[in-house]
């Protein structure tokens, strides 16, 4: 995976193989982008992370559960379309 410096967002699906390195050395590294304004992690379960920068070395970390959440890019994202063919 090659990032562009120019990156303002950054998408992350988790899985159980991948989850630790997400979370670990390659969050350390995008912190270091200096475009970048968010990180957002996808659970498996119904969860939507999101890091978003709030001064040069700042980080505002929310988490959600349900309903829909906008991104400081301009996407909306829906929980219950991301997760709509999860099984019941």
């Amino acid at each position: 995976m090659k990032l562009t410096r120019e990156a303002l967002l950054v998408v992350e699906v988790l899985s159980v193989t991948t989850e630790k390195g997400d979370r670990g050395n390659k969050w350390m590294h995008y912190q270091r982008i200096p475009s970048l304004q968010e990180y957002v992690l996808v659970s498996q379960e119904p969860r939507i992370e999101i890091y978003r920068r709030t001064t040069p070395e700042t980080w505002e970390y929310f988490e959600v559960r349900e309903g829909a959440v906008r991104l400081a890019s301009g996407p909306t994202l829906d929980l219950s379309v991301v997760y709509a063919d999860l099984p019941a």
